[in-house]
């Protein structure tokens, strides 16, 4: 719902994508998410811990037994190497999940706006080349026509009806 203020809409769609934002579905996902990423910190530290024992173990047992040498490394080498694997493994289940909040926020947010502005400000218009003002050379007049043109376009497409579905 839209007001004739401004500033009063503005804040009601604030006040409304902080509370999608945190909702109990989008903290779940950032929990999840983070425990994923907290696994994959272990794992990763525990593949630089296994890598170090067998360089350790190389270095200890190289002039006394080689054999004892060569297969504590090579155990080590196998040991590392399984728990990197399942370091990025658990980094990819993050980013999958991750990306599984990120849009749901966008998705929620794009349903609660009430205006262009409202859109741009939950998102929408994110992929849209020079409207995003962390982007270098940002210009806010070149950005506003960018979005004047994108709101023109997607009004066009709603408003025509090439297969004439909506004339039956």
């Amino acid at each position: 719902m839209t007001t004739n203020d401004a500033t009063i809409d503005e804040h009601r769609f604030v006040e409304t994508v902080g509370a999608i934002r945190e909702s109990p579905d989008q903290v779940r996902l950032q929990a999840r998410a983070a425990g994923f990423a907290f696994r994959a910190l272990c794992l990763a530290a525990l593949s630089g811990v296994a890598a170090t024992l067998g360089v350790m173990a190389m270095a200890i047992y190289a002039k006394t037994s080689p054999i004892v040498a060569v297969g504590a490394a090579a155990t080590a080498a196998l040991l590392a190497g399984r728990a990197f694997t399942r370091a990025n493994y658990r980094v990819l289940e993050a980013a999958k999940v991750w990306k599984e909040q990120d849009q749901r926020n966008l998705l929620e947010a794009v349903r609660a706006a009430g205006s262009v502005w409202q859109l741009n400000l939950a998102g929408f218009f994110a992929y849209l080349p020079g409207t995003n003002a962390s982007e270098p050379g940002f210009d806010e007049s070149a950005s506003l026509e960018i979005l004047r043109k994108e709101r023109s376009r997607m009004l066009a497409a709603l408003s025509t009806d090439p297969s004439q579905w909506l004339e039956e």
